[in-house]
């Protein structure tokens, strides 16, 4: 019977220890990756904060170089609500994902980034937008730039934000340390759905929000989310 309830207790004591180890693991992978932002920021990061006056913003750069898919295709519903306030909307995609946005004709320019996956995005100090790109950017003179990203901040950010040289660059539950963020919104991906991210975008620059009732399908067929 002892052996019996020593063979039945072991599976429960890996299955332990193995959560312990993905924890601490996941644990020193945010502690290297947090290094790595805090050096980036030494290198990178505005001396201080721009506050800029955005009620006569015109030009606006969305940014989703990571690739994915589903939240470019959410991204439309903003895409037009900022069309229709009058604003020109450029997007900066990736060669995989850019694919979506191809026929929208609520957009000015689609920009092409290359191709990476989540691991070398998050975590390299060399971004994957090409200089002849960061080029066309840098000429555009944007008054914003929207960063929809919710979760850890990439390494190379900072220095892609430097390069573009916007007004003002609007996040999401960014470090409050980093100047180049005009104003990061605190967001609760736990229990929120991302697009009411773009609810927090049209208030702050006091938008008509009745266009982000719904994703903009007519120019997105067969990339929607199930149930959309």
């Amino acid at each position: 019977m002892m052996e019996n309830a020593a063979v039945q207790g072991t599976p429960r004591k890996f299955k332990k220890i193995r959560a312990l180890n993905r924890r601490r693991n996941y644990f020193f992978k945010k502690i290297r990756n947090d290094l790595r932002v805090y050096i980036a920021k030494a290198f990178w990061d505005s001396r201080a904060r721009r506050e800029a006056d955005l009620t006569s913003a015109k030009t606006v750069l969305l940014m989703r170089n990571e690739g994915a898919i589903g939240d470019v295709v959410v991204d439309s519903a903003l895409v037009k609500c900022l069309h229709e306030a009058g604003m020109t909307v450029d997007f900066l995609l990736t060669k995989s994902n850019s694919q979506v946005m191809r026929y929208n004709p609520r957009i000015r320019h689609i920009y092409e980034a290359e191709n990476v996956d989540s691991a070398d995005y998050l975590h390299k100090f060399t971004h994957n937008v090409p200089q002849s790109v960061i080029t066309e950017l840098a000429n555009n003179k944007y008054d914003i730039v929207i960063d929809p990203s919710l979760f850890d901040i990439p390494v190379h950010r900072m220095l892609l934000l430097r390069q573009i040289k916007p007004r003002a660059v609007l996040g999401f539950n960014k470090w409050p340390s980093i100047k180049h963020y005009s104003k990061s919104f605190d967001f609760d991906c736990e229990n929120w759905h991302v697009s009411k991210t773009f609810s927090f975008i049209a208030d702050y620059l006091q938008l008509d929000k009745k266009s982000l009732q719904s994703y903009d399908s007519a120019y997105t067929t067969g990339y929607l989310p199930a149930g959309s």
